[in-house]
């Protein structure tokens, strides 16, 4: 009996539900963001800027505007070759693939874990609408040259790659900047001067309807440009504070704070729990339970509703502090915080600093 509900549970139940939302979508919305990649991947094939217009869909809907770097494009042109229909199918397979190769690679040997994955909502939508998403939590669980390649393709990763550069910062920043020059000169820099402006429209016209601490920040009427500089400014003071981290708890605490703090945090950000999920918690727990309360909140916008906000960001931080339990990381966290605060003056600030140093080492 206990061996059929686990069937039932945690493989019925996920394949259904993958299914429904990746097969029983609205024609206007079904793979709704890869309609972009497609379009610019379709673009750079017949000559045109990845950022030229592609007019109506299929379904008569405008094509979404391509927001990313060209690089993400020029990396899909085999499928911007193919039928819509087809380039969509491969690309909701490979991003479930995608994550569980993840996970595989983070050590998870719980099958249960797998199926539990995709019954969270955020992963759902993540495939539904064809998101980047699932591809940025195996690049960034595959080392410094997948991180560079996800926080060039989505910037709001950039702490997750403060962490690599802070090791090594040479081989990383001129990496990252030759990759992203390269990907602008093969389109013939085509839409560089515009994508700055493009980018702030984009987050002016979505900040208040996405989730995350920006969205707070707009319910609490505090303008976007103070809302941005206190939030770079707490970025970066976690970020001290996490780098003073072994690399395990470090990246599980970069992730979860890189999506707190961009500047547009959509449902489906959510996926990148897995992350510090997988790595403290590889066989089934509570920490895999937590953002299933996301389904009290299944839209892929926040519509500006505060509880909604509320309760994704009560979850953002929930779920990896569960995982954590008795990891002493939380702790740990704390004490290094504090052990950075005291001056330098101070008699023992000698023997807390050789001990940071030698942490981050």
């Amino acid at each position: 009996m206990r061996r059929a509900l686990e069937l039932l549970a945690f493989a019925c139940l996920p394949a259904a539900l993958t299914a429904l939302f990746a097969l029983g979508a609205p024609a206007a919305t079904a793979a709704w963001d890869f309609h972009a990649f497609w379009g610019a991947a379709a673009n750079i094939d017949r000559g045109r800027s990845p950022y030229a217009d592609l007019g109506a869909t299929a379904a008569g809907t405008p094509y979404p505007l391509y927001l990313y770097p060209p690089l993400l494009a020029e990396l899909l042109t085999p499928l911007g070759a193919l039928p819509f229909a087809v380039a969509a199918a491969l690309w909701i397979a490979a991003s479930a693939l995608a994550l569980v190769a993840a996970l595989r690679l983070l050590g998870v040997r719980d099958w249960r874990c797998y199926g539990l994955a995709f019954t969270w909502v955020p992963v759902l939508h993540g495939l539904r609408l064809g998101t980047l998403t699932p591809f940025l939590v195996l690049l960034v669980v595959l080392g410094r040259r997948g991180r560079v390649v996800g926080t060039i393709l989505k910037l709001f990763l950039w702490p997750v790659l403060a962490l690599d550069a802070a090791r090594r910062p040479v081989r990383v920043l001129a990496g990252a900047a030759a990759l992203t020059l390269a990907s602008w000169a093969a389109v013939g820099f085509a839409g560089l001067t515009a994508y700055p402006t493009l980018l702030r429209r984009t987050q002016d016209a979505w900040e208040r309807n996405g989730y995350g601490l920006p969205a707070l920040a707009v319910h609490a009427g505090i303008s976007p440009a103070l809302t941005g500089a206190l939030l770079l400014v707490a970025a970066l003071g976690a970020l001290r504070t996490i780098l003073r981290l072994d690399p395990t708890p470090a990246l599980a605490c970069a992730v979860v704070l890189a999506c707190l703090v961009s500047p547009v945090s959509w449902l489906h950000y959510s996926t990148l729990l897995l992350v510090p999920v997988a790595l403290y918690q590889p066989r089934l727990g509570w920490a895999w339970a937590l953002p299933l309360v996301l389904w009290l909140t299944p839209f892929e916008e926040a519509d500006g509703s505060l509880w909604r906000v509320a309760l994704w960001l009560a979850v953002m931080v929930a779920t990896p502090v569960a995982a954590w339990r008795g990891t002493g990381i939380v702790a740990t966290c704390i004490a290094r915080t504090r052990r950075a605060s005291i001056p330098a003056s101070s008699p023992s600030s000698g023997r807390f600093s050789s001990a940071s140093s030698s942490t981050s080492a």
